[in-house]
């Protein structure tokens, strides 16, 4: 497997643990802002009344 080639030490985990973290949360506010994006470009294209 890939962890036994990766020294599996506490502070590599707390890493590993960051960075998954950090993808999480970006991939999050990425879909975030598109749906924001998405949601005033259909209210602009949409008439007033």
């Amino acid at each position: 497997m890939l962890t036994a080639l990766l020294e599996p030490t506490a502070e590599g985990m707390k890493d590993l643990m960051y960075c998954k973290a950090f993808q999480q949360a970006n991939l999050y506010m990425q879909t975030l802002l598109d749906l924001i994006i998405y949601s005033s470009i259909c209210s602009k294209r949409r008439p007033a009344r």
